[in-house]
């Protein structure tokens, strides 16, 4: 059954594929279901126009099949076209004779090849070369009462068996021989001895193989995973080497090529009517395996296949939607209506929260097409629950076996999930390696050497792999900068990295999370409101490192370096082609002052800067267009200013510039006012220079030019909405946009005159004169005419940052001038940019003049652009991170004493204040700040300073420093302070003060840090009594919820919390709420409580906005992440690519001229002295009779008289709904004898 479907590029090879058989068939039924390119004409001319069974366009493969099956009465004893003198013989495809069996003689069918006078003995079988004339009689026939294709049992008579073929599938000429002999014999030719149950088979399917890729296994037999996923436990593009071949038994096997009994075809009712196209052969398989039959699969018979609609080669008329769409509504039909009862509600819910996550997954990897076929393939199915029902009780009717006894047949638990993890593994190690292009897929598999060679040959891949890897400069800076990454912080290996603006991180990735998520935060006297949106970023890196916090920041802290250069190495590539050009940009880069001394002051957002800043830049210049720096594509430079690019942006790398901008300004919030004025000018000036050429010109570009506000308003949005509500108190409060992520470390006055352009001072920050060369370098390009719009745009960037770091240095942040890290770090890269872009072919500009001032003033100027990044990387890994001034140290995580610490975890949860001396004996001198439990950690900083100062707790610790003789102690108390911890370096005034306080008693000295004891009453929840502070009581609480019980009581009591008032504290006494006490004066929350006690519990609650949000902010970052992802390219899909794709490798092999190894010129000149090439050995012969192959056309298929030329396919015409094509009568089904065997 030879089913056509506007196949006609592929119909000649099945035809003679089909014809070419050495075991030919009796009978071939084209039919074709309306096709509208040379598909008709190709099967008239073959069989003659009566024997094509034409059919109505939407026509499903299972109808077609169906229809032709009713077209052809079965067979009889007396219709064969040649005498039953014997049996076939598969092995030998021949009839043996033996007369005893007393079958009639029948008469020979007339026809070319067939002597009518020749009796009994010329009737026995037609010559090879006469097979094609008598099938093309036979098909020319108009009687459909021919023979079909039969295997013979000389015991039961015939049994006819229905080949099933596709117009895009090509049997290799043995195939059918050996599909006949496993469904006859249930084994192999080789297997020897029959299988006793091989009169239960009923199909049996052959191994599919690519139609591009010969070697290609496509099909070795399928299952389905309760998922609805195919299941072929085949790899991708796995070769065929024999590692599947042996007869087995299978779910299902593959409608190209299915051989199927004709009593099972009918006892079953074929293919379900309700899959038109694909999973009817799963269907119909686990059918008839329910049903007590035996599928089988005999890999010995090969049959390619180019799966035209799987793959989209064709247009699909016989159902709705694309292929991915009708094999998911297939995949779902098939797991409804086949499974056993009792886990059908599974199978639904399994199915419907599997589309959810496929669809999810489609459309993070940008493929929102197979996102909508996965919701409607589904929906399709689930919306017609009616012939979901009619097909089970149709199965039901056929059933034999249980479900248990197939569970063989079937996946097992996990099978697929495996499956798919261990795919993705071998795609990432085999990305490095394969070829970019697509032909080696196309590649001849060659007989392999011996083992000793295949040793030696091991060993010399593998030197040739570390070869190619040392040759690589990127890789060589990466691994070196690592290097000495490591050598500089050989001091912080080991502990906790603190100190400067670098917290310890806490125990755990949880505690990171749960500060990212939560509004109230126990830190110091309460703060409520969104954290900082950078804590998820460590939170995320930690909770990969299996929650460890603190290894996430050791390594954010030690591989900033080698990451910044490496990024800044890939970076540059549109810009730069020179490959040592990139080498010193990305080491000048990593190693730049401002990245140093960020590390040395344990700024962690220098970190992430660092290394998102080049990939960041990239992106923008991409959404804005290749315009801005006069180019016309990735690095190809315009040949003069005056002829403008037309690369005018992109809005993927728009969504990407603002995902990694908002990344950045969570760290650094100061780069969002400066990408600001960088995005706008250039906006301003591309609009205006380009709007006459626009309007006269090109009109493709006014969309995207027009667009070029759009997609920059979108960069500058991305980050204002996902970091919000944190950023839209920075738009309130322009100042903060100056501070960084971590606690406040005010930086000194900048005194250097290249401070603003390459180093922003600070402790472990180097001078600016090292990058004096870099700078000279970036002067020099703006000689560079060819390059000059570059130039002048790094150039603008550089000012701009620095004006932007002239204002940082004269404002106040926290007490003190901000650092301009992250403005001098985005100078500097603009410098580094604009020298690299001039040093760009500078080498051939300047030989190829005479000689003159231009080569000594470059080579000095090149000199001294190296000896900077030189000098800094040595001072680097000489001095270390800790080294000099640097606060960066390794110690312990606790910043109070253990028992301290101890006794803060106790349900009083007393607080310690933290003293330290900055400038003097003053009161304005003194940093403080109320810790809990052993101090505050990573992100607790910035979450006070977004609350701000206590102005109660700031005045209580300005009269306790400066003497004044109040009762400071218990106004500590009240705050539940219970210790006071003064940090190195001390002020012995401060001291003194302190020891000579009533209420406060010093208890040890250790290593420079004193600590004192508050005598007053200090826990964070009291019972009060007014006008009775004798009468305070201590009452347990936790962390920040209470639950306790409150004694009776009389007079006017209160409890209080030692925590900032906030509306949204719930307090009960015995499920009553209470009510606030107003207080004018009083920070804390207080409430009133009855003379009766209870049972008191106190709990915060969340606001629902923010819960919301959080939501809604996790969401808004997978949709910029999914817009910020490339799509997915196309697979090579015809033979036309591949074709294409080879003569692109041969003549790139061509091009690449002799071999260049010492082994590789050897051999060729021990090819060139020898005459004769080495005899390469013969295989073994098999012991089964050998055929002639398909490409000796052994039927002389090729040498017909009707040409078939290829035409080209001619577009598909629309066609109505699939509910007005007529339905028709089915045949009817008997029902199966006996147990269906």
């Amino acid at each position: 059954m030879l089913v056509t479907h506007n196949g006609a590029r592929w119909l000649p090879t099945a035809l003679a594929g089909v014809l070419g058989q050495d075991r030919p068939v009796q009978r071939i039924v084209p039919v074709d279901t309306g096709s509208e390119d040379d598909s008709p004409r190709l099967l008239a001319e073959t069989f003659g126009e009566p024997a094509v069974l034409h059919l109505a366009r939407r026509t499903g493969f299972g109808a077609a099949v169906d229809a032709a099956v009713r077209a052809t009465p079965a067979l009889r004893q007396d219709q064969l076209p040649w005498q039953l003198s014997g049996h076939y013989d598969p092995d030998t495809g021949d009839w043996t004779p033996q007369p005893g069996y007393g079958y009639p003689q029948a008469a020979p069918a007339a026809g070319p090849g067939t002597d009518p006078a020749a009796g009994p003995e010329g009737a026995g079988h037609a010559e090879p070369d006469d097979h094609l004339a008598q099938l093309a009689a036979i098909g020319r026939t108009a009687d459909r009462d021919a023979p079909r294709s039969v295997s013979l049992d000389p015991g039961a008579g015939p049994v006819e068996w229905l080949w099933l073929l596709h117009d895009d599938c090509s049997p290799e000429p043995d195939a059918l021989r050996r599909l006949l002999r496993v469904a006859e014999t249930g084994t192999a030719a080789h297997a020897g001895v029959a299988d006793p149950n091989a009169g239960r088979t009923a199909v049996v399917g052959p191994k599919l193989r690519g139609w591009y890729d010969a070697r290609q296994l496509l099909e070795v037999g399928s299952s389905i995973a309760p998922s609805g996923r195919r299941w072929t436990g085949l790899e991708r593009r796995e070769q065929d080497q024999g590692q599947h071949d042996g007869v087995r038994r299978v779910l299902a096997v593959s409608s190209a090529g299915m051989l199927v009994r004709r009593d099972v075809w009918e006892s079953l009712g074929g293919f379900d009517r309700a899959l038109p196209l694909m999973r009817d052969d799963a269907d119909f398989g686990w059918r008839a395996n329910a049903a007590g039959h035996r599928v089988l699969v005999a890999p010995d018979a090969i049959v390619r296949h180019a799966e035209a609609a799987a793959r989209e080669r064709r247009k699909i008329h016989a159902a709705h939607g694309g292929p991915h769409q009708v094999d998911k509504a297939g995949a779902a039909f098939t797991l409804l209506a086949n499974t056993r009862a009792a886990a059908l509600p599974w199978t639904l819910l399994r199915l419907v929260l599997g589309t959810l996550l496929r669809t999810l997954g489609y459309l993070v990897a940008k493929v929102p097409r197979q996102a909508l076929d996965e919701v409607l393939g589904l929906a399709s199915v689930l919306l017609r629950p009616y012939r979901v029902l009619a097909a089970r009780r149709r199965r039901g009717r056929v059933r034999r076996i249980p479900h248990q006894k197939l569970r063989g047949l079937f996946p097992k638990p996990g099978a697929t999930l495996t499956f798919a993890v261990e795919q993705l593994i071998g795609d990432l190690g085999r990305r490095g390696t394969e070829s970019t292009s697509n032909s080696a897929r196309h590649s001849a598999v060659e007989t392999g050497p011996t083992s000793d060679d295949a040793d030696f040959l091991d060993e010399g891949e593998r030197f040739a792999r570390l070869k190619r890897l040392s040759r690589r400069p990127g890789i060589l800076l990466l691994v070196g900068l690592l290097l000495f990454s490591l050598l500089a912080f050989r001091n912080l290996l080991s502990g906790t990295l603190q100190g400067g603006a670098l917290l310890p991180a806490p125990g755990g990735a949880g505690q990171l999370w749960s500060t990212f998520t939560a509004f109230w935060h126990p830190v110091g006297t309460g703060a409520a409101g969104a954290a900082p949106p950078w804590i998820a970023v460590p939170a995320a890196l930690g909770s990969v490192l299996l929650g460890n916090a603190s290894l996430a920041v050791t390594l954010m802290m030690v591989l900033a370096v080698p990451l910044a250069g490496f990024s800044a190495y890939l970076a540059a590539r549109p810009l730069v082609t020179d490959r040592w050009v990139r080498i010193w940009l990305g080491a000048g880069y990593a190693l730049a002052p401002a990245v140093t001394g960020g590390l040395a002051g344990g700024r962690l957002g220098m970190t992430v800067l660092a290394v998102l800043l080049p990939p960041l830049a990239r992106s923008a210049v991409s959404a804005v267009g290749w315009t801005a720096l006069g180019y016309r594509g990735r690095g190809e430079a315009t040949a003069t200013v005056d002829t403008p690019a037309r690369h005018t942006g992109s809005w993927r790398s728009a969504w990407l510039a603002g995902l990694l901008l908002a990344v950045v300004t969570a760290f650094t919030p100061a780069v969002w006012p400066l990408a600001l004025l960088l995005l706008a000018g250039t906006t301003v000036w591309l609009t205006l220079a380009d709007r006459g050429d626009i309007a006269s010109t090109d009109a493709t570009l006014r969309g995207p030019r027009r667009a070029l506000p759009l997609r920059v308003l979108a960069l500058l949005a991305v980050p204002l909405v996902l970091d919000a509500p944190w950023s839209l108190k920075l738009l309130a409060h322009p100042a903060r946009f100056l501070a960084q992520a971590g606690a406040a470390d005010p930086a000194p006055r900048q005194h250097d005159l290249l401070g603003p352009l390459l180093s922003p001072g600070g402790a472990g920050a180097p001078a600016g004169w090292i990058y004096a060369g870099v700078l000279l370098a970036a002067l020099a390009a703006l000689l560079r005419a060819d390059r000059l719009r570059a130039a002048l745009a790094c150039w603008t960037a550089a000012a701009v940052a620095a004006v932007l770091g002239l204002w940082a240095q004269h404002a106040n942040v926290a007490g003190g001038p901000a650092w301009s890290g992250a403005t001098v770090l985005v100078c500097t890269a603009a410098l580094l940019a604009a020298a690299a872009i001039g040093a760009q072919d500078a080498r051939t500009l300047v030989s190829g003049s005479a000689f003159g001032w231009r080569q000594p003033a470059a080579l000095l100027t090149a000199a001294l652009a190296a000896l900077g990044p030189v000098a800094a990387l040595g001072w680097w890994a000489w001095q270390g991170v800790d080294g000099g001034s640097s606060p960066l140290a390794a110690r312990q995580a606790a910043q109070v004493p253990p028992f301290v610490a101890a006794e803060s975890a106790t349900t009083d949860q007393p607080r310690t204040l933290m003293l330290r001396a900055t400038q003097g004996a003053g009161a304005e001198s003194i940093d403080f700040t109320v810790v809990r439990g052993s101090g505050i950690t990573l992100g607790d900083a910035d979450v006070l300073a977004a609350q701000g100062a206590n102005r109660s707790l700031t005045e209580a610790v300005r009269d306790l420093a400066a003497g004044t003789g109040g009762d400071q102690p218990q106004e500590l108390a009240d705050f539940a302070v219970r210790y006071i911890v003064a940090r190195p370096p001390v002020d012995p005034a401060l001291a003194r003060t302190l020891d000579t306080t009533p209420g406060l008693t010093r208890l040890s000295q250790e290593g420079g840090t004193l600590l004192w004891r508050n005598d007053r009453v200090a826990a964070r929840l009291t019972l009060r009594q007014a006008g009775d502070p004798a009468a305070t009581k201590v009452l347990p609480a936790g962390r920040i919820g209470v639950d306790t019980r409150v004694p009776s009581g009389t007079g006017d009591r209160t409890v209080r919390l030692a925590d900032r008032a906030d509306g949204h504290w719930r307090a009960t006494l015995d499920g009553k709420a209470l009510t606030p006490a107003a207080s004018s004066t009083d920070w804390a929350q207080t409430w009133k409580v009855p003379d009766s006690g209870g049972r008191l519990r106190v709990d915060y609650a969340t606001p629902l906005g923010h819960r919301l949000w959080l939501g809604a902010q996790g969401l808004l970052v997978l949709v910029a992440l999914v817009l910020a992802l490339p799509g997915r390219n196309p697979e090579l899909s015809d033979d036309t690519a591949a074709a294409e794709a080879e003569a692109a490798a041969a003549a790139a092999a061509a091009a690449s001229g002799p071999p260049t190894g010492r082994r590789a010129r050897r051999l060729a000149a021990q090819g060139a002295t020898t005459s004769d090439a080495p005899a390469v050995p013969s295989p073994t012969p098999s012991p089964e009779a050998e055929y002639g192959t398909f490409s000796e056309d052994p039927y002389g298929y090729y040498q017909q008289p009707h040409p078939q030329p290829q035409e080209q396919e001619q577009p598909p015409a629309p066609y109505g709904d699939y509910a007005t094509y007529p339905d028709y009568t089915p045949h009817p089904q008997p029902e199966p004898p006996g147990d269906g065997s």
